[in-house]
């Protein structure tokens, strides 16, 4: 069968009782994460313009745009929850899939919800799951387009999103199975999302996941008007998702023990706000520093070998990456990062301001790290080495799970403090009830029976 028809089927048929446990509570989590993402993206300036620009279209009140009490289309509401959500770059990351799973379908999965008018938390969680699994399964079993390049020379967020997205709203709009397999058919007719922007610290890297968000939204819309969609998009064609954007694809793997195996359980969480291709060498950094008594003044070097992906991503051109000119390309610079931990021993919100990227002692230590390519390391989820050099020693470490990783995840706890922290960067004030009040709303949520009251909480 069509892996398109078996993902609509799977998302049609899917009861919360049969997902695991374990799988809820991985769901839950990352909507807590996004919203709490959400909080501190609505301050960003991007997200501002986004808003301003979206928001004098004007039409029907459908949907909540997050922050801004404010309702506007659906469509509209889903593209700009997704660039808020995406905004500080502190997301969701699977790295099997090399997406972040959330930042498109839990957007669109607000909008649609507001559209039904009447969505329980248990089918939220539903059409949630059955969208981070998909896209997990995509990703997981798609060959890289380019080989040297961590998604391929794609933003799977952005390509792989508009799927995502497509299958959670597709769900509480009550779509068909035929309805959805149109759906994502229309769906694949949007898809777009390069990595240059990421490259080259573009502000379009934020808006990937918001373009997804509104193009599922209305793949499911026009589906459940009657419009049809390509049916072939995921299987062994010429014209294909795998043939057209990837390096061919696992076909039969991509829907291996659908239902049985839930890949969205490998979904890992950032307790730094950047790439997170970098997060294994910051805590290698922070961990050397600590258990060798390394003072910031004694180092003279830091060598890290790196994989080719990463050095593509987060260690070129060199000149651009020790001296960023924004706080995204901060973000995406590994001596930048390791800078940080080095220097102010944290990585936060505060080391990606401008004011931080003047800082003299930062650009001085960044200046140290050099990046060297391993042709040994096949990926970038590989222990990596790295050599700390002082003016009287050599210390030497090697990468292992990230925190936040699902062999070093970050727990409840963790998740509701990085939450809190990121209230704190809203653009508009919450008070500590409010914030502790989303916090139970969404641990409880299967059993709300509104996401509505969710939704005002932040609104």
């Amino acid at each position: 069968m069509e892996p398109a028809m078996e993902f609509a089927r799977f998302t049609s048929r899917m009861d919360f009782n049969k997902i695991p446990q374990k799988t809820v509570d991985t769901v839950l989590k990352d909507i807590l994460d996004y919203f709490g993402n959400s909080l501190a993206g609505s301050n960003d300036k991007i997200v501002e313009t986004v808003y301003n620009v979206i928001s004098s279209f004007g039409g029907v009140e459908q949907s909540t745009v997050l922050t801004y009490k404010m309702k506007l289309p659906g469509v509209h509401a889903a593209l700009i929850n997704g660039a808020m959500g995406t905004a500080s770059d502190f997301e969701d990351t699977h790295e099997g899939a090399n997406t972040h799973l959330g930042s498109a379908c839990i957007p669109a999965a607000l909008a649609a919800a507001e559209i039904n008018g009447n969505v329980g938390g248990s089918e939220f969680v539903v059409a949630l799951t059955a969208a981070m699994e998909i896209g997990a399964r995509i990703g997981m079993f798609c060959g890289r387009l380019k080989p040297h390049h961590i998604m391929g020379g794609w933003d799977f967020a952005a390509l792989h999103g508009s799927f995502t997205a497509t299958i959670a709203a597709g769900r509480l709009l009550h779509l068909s199975e035929t309805e959805l397999l149109n759906a994502l058919g229309l769906a694949y007719h949007q898809i777009s999302g390069n990595a240059l922007p990421g490259i080259e610290g573009a502000d379009t890297k934020v808006l990937g996941a918001g373009f997804a968000a509104r193009n599922g939204l209305i793949a499911a819309i026009m589906a459940k008007n009657g419009l049809t969609g390509a049916h072939g998009i995921f299987g062994n064609n010429d014209f294909g998702l795998s043939a057209m954007y990837h390096g061919g694809a696992n076909v039969s793997e991509m829907t291996a023990k659908l239902g049985e195996t839930f890949h969205v359980d490998d979904l890992g969480f950032k307790p730094y706000p950047c790439c997170l291709m970098g997060h294994r060498h910051i805590d290698a950094v922070l961990e050397l520093m600590h258990s060798s008594d390394i003072q910031e003044q004694d180092i003279v070097k830091i060598i890290v070998y790196v994989c080719t992906p990463v050095s593509v991503q987060l260690c070129e051109p060199r000149e651009e990456k020790i001296c960023p000119k924004n706080r995204m390309v901060a973000q995406f610079s590994l001596p930048w990062m390791l800078s940080c931990a080095v220097v102010r021993g944290k990585i936060g919100f505060s080391e990606f301001t401008q004011e931080s990227l003047y800082d003299s002692e930062l650009m001085k230590m960044a200046n140290r790290v050099e990046t060297i390519v391993d042709q040994k390391l096949k990926n970038e989820r590989e222990s990596a080495k790295i050599v700390v050099r002082t003016t009287n020693e050599s210390f030497e470490t090697q990468t292992k799970d990230f925190y936040g990783s699902p062999g070093n995840p970050m727990d409840w706890i963790a998740l509701e403090n990085k939450f809190r922290e990121n209230a704190k960067q809203c653009r508009k004030s919450l008070t500590s009830e409010k914030v502790e009040r989303g916090i139970v709303l969404i641990k409880k949520l299967p059993d709300i029976p509104n996401i509505g009251a969710i939704t005002e909480v932040f609104s």
